[in-house]
Parts: structure tokens; C-alpha cells; sequence
């Protein structure tokens, strides 16, 4: 029996053909080692999928609150909306009533696109930054109609890093996506995943209108979206940087640091 704390995690089970093999004390000594590493991987795998599902689960829930507030706005707005049309109709302002209606209309399509970028998210693999990435960029190309491109160095085709380092990252690449998409006018996006000085690097670029990220502006890139980016990388100790000007499109570049023990395995190719 494997035990860890009194606790039989598992077994060790040796058959031989031979009776007298592994009967010696040095050949059980070195079979009582082998099971002691053994209890060891086992533990470090099961506190490492608990620390995954604990980390998913915040972060759906996180999801979920976003996506609730969100709704809560336009569900707002459009009852809002609806008194007024009503009191437009009323009065026979049929043409006010119609301008109204398509905004309406308007808010409506947006928190659809939104729902179904919540989904997107939330359905994303976890089998690492790589993949996930891919899978996500793939299926936001085909919701939005945009060019979107993923560029990942062979180096870290196949990197795990933490699972809440992970996480983190891929929503700060859907975040950036989603800015681009309600913000940026683009048709071209490029997503980058590469490692640089002992850091994983995250970059989202667009080839859109832009903006002064000093400069406070009635509308544009939502400051709730680019603090919550900033948030998100500090929680892994990252650092985040955003580069915009108009007419030059944006760029938002995230560092993560690798763990000495989490190096890189060679890939057999590129993306």
C-alpha cells in the first residue's frame, strides 16, 4: 500500500516469475523508495487539479458576476427605452418611437455579442496557455469575421505554467480581443505568445483607428476593461503595458515570469 498521512493513496503491485526475485532486504529497501516517490506524484497531482478546479471555478464566477452586471445595464436601458416608446407612440411620434426601437435594437445585438463571447470563454480547453490560446483566437475569428492570426515560438508551443498564471493570461487575451472588437474599427488582429528573459509574453495588436490612453474621453476603450487587465497581470506578478496613438491601431503586451522549474520543452514545430 501507498500511504501519505495514514492514508492509502494507492498501490504498489510487483509480479515475478521467479520466487527468490526481489527477496533480498537492500531489493525491498529500494521497493519501499520507489513507493515512497510514487506517494509523493500522486499527492502533487491531486493538489494540482484541486488548485485547477479551484482556479476555474473562481474564474467562472468571476465570469458569471461580469456578465450579470452587464446585463443588468441593458436589461436597464431597455426598459428604460420601452416607457419611452410607449409615451411616444401615445403622443403619435411614431418616427421618435422607430429611432428609439433601433437602439434598442442596437444595445440588444451588443449584449447578444457579448453573451456569446462570455461562452466562448468559458468553454475554452485548459490544456494549457498554447492550445487554449489557439482554440480561442480560432473561435473569435469566426464570431467577429476578423483577421485574426496566432504567432507561438516553438519554445513555448507546449509550456504549462500554474493553472491560476494560465487562466489569468487567457483572459487578458479575451479582454484585449474584446476591446478590439467594440472599440478598435480593426479588420486585422495579431496574437503572439513567445518567451523573452525567463517571461512568457502575451501580445494583442490591431491594425485600428487607436486612441490617447492619457487622454479621457467620453467614449472609446472602457477603463474598466484595461484596469482589470492591469489587475489580472499584477495577480501573477506580470507586468502589463499599452502602447495606442490615433490612426496607429493598439498593442497590449503582458510579461509573466516562468518558473525555474517550468522550462520550456522543445516543440517539433511552429504554428
Amino acid at each position: 500500500p501507498l500511504l501519505r498521512r495514514g492514508e492509502v493513496v494507492g498501490a504498489l503491485v510487483v509480479a515475478a516469475r521467479s520466487s527468490h526475485t526481489l527477496a533480498s532486504p537492500a531489493e525491498r529497501t529500494l521497493l519501499e523508495g520507489i513507493g515512497e516517490q510514487l506517494v509523493i506524484a500522486v499527492e502533487n497531482a491531486r493538489l494540482h487539479e484541486r488548485v485547477l478546479d479551484e482556479t476555474v471555478l473562481e474564474e467562472r464566477e468571476r465570469l458569471a458576476r461580469e456578465l450579470h452586471d452587464g446585463l443588468a445595464q441593458v436589461l436597464g436601458y431597455v426598459n428604460t427605452h420601452t416607457l419611452a416608446i410607449e409615451k411616444l407612440l401615445a403622443s403619435d411620434r411614431s418616427e421618435e418611437a422607430e429611432a428609439q426601437v433601433a437602439r434598442m435594437r442596437e444595445a440588444a445585438l451588443r449584449a447578444y455579442t457579448d453573451v456569446r463571447e462570455a461562452i466562448i470563454g468559458l468553454r475554452s480547453s485548459h490544456d494549457g496557455l498554447g492550445p487554449s490560446l489557439e482554440q480561442y483566437v480560432s473561435e473569435f475569428g469566426n464570431m467577429t469575421g476578423m483577421e485574426v492570426e496566432l504567432h507561438v515560438d516553438p519554445e513555448v508551443e507546449h509550456l504549462r505554467l500554474k493553472p491560476d498564471a494560465e487562466v489569468q493570461l487567457i483572459r487578458i487575451t479575451q479582454e484585449a480581443l474584446a476591446n478590439v472588437r467594440k472599440h478598435s474599427r480593426a479588420t486585422r488582429v495579431d496574437v503572439g505568445l513567445r518567451s523573452e528573459g525567463g517571461a512568457v509574453v502575451v501580445e494583442v495588436s490591431d491594425d485600428g483607428r487607436g486612441f490617447e490612453p492619457d487622454r479621457p474621453v467620453r467614449t472609446g476603450r472602457p477603463h474598466f476593461g484595461l484596469q482589470s487587465m492591469r489587475e489580472r497581470t499584477e495577480a501573477i506578478g506580470g507586468t502589463f503595458e499599452l502602447r495606442s496613438e490615433p490612426g496607429s491601431g493598439t498593442r497590449v503586451t503582458v510579461r509573466a515570469p516562468i518558473p525555474r522549474r517550468q522550462r520550456a520543452p522543445r516543440a517539433s514545430a511552429a504554428r
